[in-house]
């Protein structure tokens, strides 16, 4: 908070106490050493103060292992043969063949459209997954928070 609060100096004014309890509330999940570097990032990049959404996407930019669906399509390209069976290096590479069809797209005749479909399916089971994840997140905040309060 120190280092926003001398990029912006707005960011320190008014009751500190609350600010910090609930951004310590909005960011408790989070690594310190990783929450730092994501603030740094945002101050280098940003003109204006960073929100706790902003240091959190921040932090999983910085996590996130993840291949891009282009990655992950270039992927499927390589494993595409009828008489092996594919060894995928994500569940999310897995999951979205199955939604499509091993079989149907080793037989395509249609690459362009396939492409475009798997890119979306991945896209869509990527953020499924991570809204799992923050709506996990979340309860296990509120909940704890609540137990604090109650």
């Amino acid at each position: 908070m120190t280092l926003m609060a001398t990029v912006h100096p707005r960011f320190g004014e008014g009751d500190i106490n609350e600010k910090v309890g609930v951004w310590s509330l909005l960011l408790a999940d989070i690594n310190y050493h990783l929450a730092q570097q994501a603030v740094v990032k945002m101050l280098r990049a940003n003109k204006y103060e960073p929100k706790p959404a902003d240091i959190i996407e921040a932090v999983q930019s910085i996590t996130d292992t993840t291949p891009t669906a282009e990655q992950a399509w270039s992927e499927v390209l390589r494993q595409l043969d009828p008489y092996r069976t594919p060894e995928w290096s994500n569940k999310l590479i897995q999951d979205a063949v199955r939604v499509m069809g091993f079989r149907n797209l080793c037989d395509s005749e249609s690459p362009s459209i396939d492409r475009a479909q798997f890119i979306k399916i991945y896209n869509n089971l990527k953020n499924r997954q991570k809204n799992d994840y923050e709506n996990t997140v979340v309860i296990q905040l509120v909940g704890g928070k609540l137990k604090l309060l109650g």
